[in-house]
């Protein structure tokens, strides 16, 4: 998995999928602003471990995800598509 030490990071990943969800946690909440092909689509909050959406798009195809986020202690076990 990847941990989130400081205040802030950022995770790019191109994908080809219509969905894209993560396996995540954080110990004290963290945020995560997401973004397809640069625009913002949504904010994310992120605290037990669990399945979260990411994206859900209207159509399959390749594209850009961008993921800010602010918290340390967040964990990111693995992306899943769909």
């Amino acid at each position: 998995h990847v941990k989130l030490v400081g205040e802030k990071g950022k995770v790019v990943l191109k994908y080809d999928a219509k969905n894209v969800n993560i396996v995540a946690s954080s110990t004290i909440g963290s945020g995560i602003k997401v973004l397809v092909d640069g625009k913002k689509v949504w904010d994310l909050g992120v605290k037990a471990e669990d399945l979260y959406t990411v994206v859900a798009g209207d159509d399959y195809g390749q594209h850009t995800l961008t993921m800010d986020v602010s918290g340390a202690g967040f964990k990111l076990y693995t992306f899943t598509f769909g």
